[in-house]
């Protein structure tokens, strides 16, 4: 009984905090984080990372449409035909699309860039620290 009633106020509880950011959530943002790390012709190695929006859209399918429309933008601004340098690699969320672009116009230095494009809800935002 004790335990049927922890589970059952728990269940309440979860409800009653989510509510709020299921009402809010009335569009969907296309964020994608990017990161490169490149290596100067010594192999000391630089990181950077940033976060941006792309786009908000007023329905999670339209968000996800928005996404693949984004990933094919950026292969085609990346690659060379034929060019093997860009590959997509899929999250296991729908909502998580991971790009990979690896390439150096100075061939004793390299880089590596990834980017990250992933819907959330609009009040949620992946640059708050958790």
């Amino acid at each position: 009984m004790r335990i049927r009633l922890i589970s059952m106020t728990c269940a309440l509880l979860s409800m009653i905090l989510l509510m709020p950011l299921a009402a809010s959530a009335e569009a969907w943002v296309l964020w994608s984080k990017n990161e490169l790390l490149s290596f100067d012709k010594g192999g000391v190695s630089k990181e950077s990372r940033e976060w941006e929006i792309i786009y908000a859209f007023p329905s999670y399918k339209q968000c996800v449409q928005g996404q693949e429309q984004t990933w094919k933008q950026r292969k085609i601004v990346w690659s060379n035909p034929g060019d093997k340098a860009v590959e997509k690699v899929d999250g296991k969320k729908p909502d998580l699309l991971i790009i990979h672009y690896k390439g150096s116009a100075d061939k004793s230095a390299g880089a590596r860039r990834t980017d990250t494009l992933m819907c959330l809800p609009s009040p949620l935002d992946p640059r708050d620290p958790k």
